[in-house]
């Protein structure tokens, strides 16, 4: 049961999938996020927006047609406003994350686990201690090599955070052999709470 729960996050994660291939190849993208230059020779036209890029990318499994995911897709597309202020607080963030989630080889996906994590607010913290983009919990990220102190806390930090996040997940993706709803619910809930289900 614990696992059914852990893996609502997934849900998320796949039905802000399904609105990205939605709402952006109408022409509908917000004009934030946007690339500055195309030399890379893998990355995005000049005229393309990270979340253009970001789209094509989305290979996971979305279960499009679940009845949960469909319903939870009507509920964020009634609060575009909102929808529109988290990604507008991802413009800073976003190209750096993507790119990232790129040279790892990692799925397009966890470039928007910052939506459900923290909304984008480098700031957010948790009633349980987790703080960041990538909420991650104090003893968690000095196993990831994120520095926390009394004076500084790299969780907030993009670049430290995102790498740790990052090698995470790589971790996860790893032991659950690349299966992604359990490597999802392990980030959410603890590898331990997954595998002993």
């Amino acid at each position: 049961m614990q696992l059914i729960t852990n893996i609502s996050k997934y849900l998320i994660l796949a039905l802000l999938a399904c609105t990205f291939l939605l709402t952006w190849p109408n022409g509908s993208i917000p004009e934030i996020g946007r690339y500055g230059t195309a030399e890379e020779s893998s990355g995005p036209r000049s005229d393309e927006s990270v979340w253009d890029s970001l789209s094509r990318e989305l290979n996971l499994d979305h279960k499009a047609q679940s009845v949960q995911v469909k319903a939870e897709i009507r509920k964020l597309l009634a609060d575009q406003d909102k929808f529109y202020q988290i990604l507008d607080q991802a413009g800073p963030y976003i190209y750096y994350i993507y790119k990232q989630v790129q040279a790892r080889g990692l799925p397009a996906e966890l470039a928007l686990i910052p939506v459900i994590e923290s909304e984008f607010n480098p700031y957010d913290r948790s009633k349980k201690g987790a703080t960041g983009l990538w909420q991650l919990m104090p003893g968690t990220a000095s196993e990831l090599g994120v520095k926390v102190n009394n004076g500084y806390d790299g969780r907030r930090n993009l670049i430290a955070s995102t790498k740790a996040a990052l090698a995470y997940f790589n971790d996860l993706g790893n032991m659950f052999n690349g299966y992604w709803y359990l490597a999802l619910a392990a980030y959410n809930s603890g590898q331990g709470s997954v595998l002993s289900e």
